[in-house]
């Protein structure tokens, strides 16, 4: 345990990493209790709750090693470029060049 003090008293950018992902994980269970309690709520069956609570376990279970061995293959630029129309809605403006951002429909195809 001192060593992985030690990595996050030294290395900032893994502090804010490490910081970040636990907020992330406190959210999605703080999350669960609302969402648990509405399909409860509404449906009265415990069966639906926990049908969703494995829905949500099991698609971090399967997807996550798959996707997570597949983008490991790309470079850090290649995954932001790719990423970028998500968070922005809009293509990174090198890829642009010359053409209108309004004429360029970013959810068309975005295969690799």
């Amino acid at each position: 345990m001192s060593r992985f003090s030690e990595l996050l008293r030294g290395n900032r950018n893994h502090r804010f990493t490490w910081t970040g992902q636990v907020v992330g994980e406190v959210g999605d269970h703080v999350n669960n209790v609302p969402e648990s309690a509405l399909a409860l709520a509404n449906t009265g069956s415990g069966l639906v709750v926990a049908g969703i609570l494995i829905a949500r376990t099991i698609c971090a279970v399967l997807a996550g090693p798959v996707i997570g061995a597949w983008s490991g293959g790309f470079s850090s630029s290649t995954a932001v470029f790719w990423a970028w129309p998500n968070w922005t809605g809009r293509l990174p403006e090198p890829a642009l060049s010359g053409v209108d951002p309004d004429d360029v429909d970013v959810h068309d195809d975005l295969t690799v």
